[in-house]
């Protein structure tokens, strides 16, 4: 791979650009239910796993337990949340949908599904397989790097 790539062309510009045109799209599709990109995805966690640690959902998330915090104080303000000790370990809190957050899946489910028909529109089934594959080893690589903590500064 040439080093002398325009830098608008690296991969890592790419992804993020494309990060932050994903993260837009989600947030004006879910703007209507007051669903911001970083609340569906700590939602969508618990939609399919209710009762994750703050812990677990830093580690899946890849924020800070502050960020984390913040968020999940406005979701439990707007009801969808709430925060309850773990019964095997009362100083561990868990984090649990309410019946509003769960109402919230179907809706959020459909305009995803929309944000999915953006994001391929225009690329065949065999190209959308493809990316999907490269994609997935874009992020182990990444993964790979970041778990064995071979980065340098």
């Amino acid at each position: 791979m040439s080093a002398n790539l325009d830098r608008s062309n690296w991969f890592g510009s790419i992804i993020r650009r494309t990060s932050l045109h994903l993260n837009s799209l989600v947030n004006q599709k879910m703007s209507a239910c007051d669903i911001s990109s970083s609340n569906y995805w700590i939602l969508k966690l618990l939609w399919e796993n209710d009762a994750l640690t703050q812990t677990q959902l830093v580690e899946a998330l890849g924020v800070t337990p502050a960020s984390l915090t913040g968020m999940i104080d406005s979701m439990v303000k707007k009801g969808w949340l709430i925060r309850k000790s773990s019964p095997q370990d009362g100083r561990v809190k868990r984090i649990y949908l309410t019946e509003v957050g769960k109402e919230l899946e179907l809706f959020a489910h459909d305009l995803i599904v929309e944000c999915e028909e953006t994001i391929c529109n225009g690329m065949t089934d065999e190209e959308i397989h493809n990316f999907r594959i490269l994609l997935k080893k874009v992020q182990r690589n990444l993964e790979k790097v970041q778990s064995s903590k071979q980065f340098t500064s």
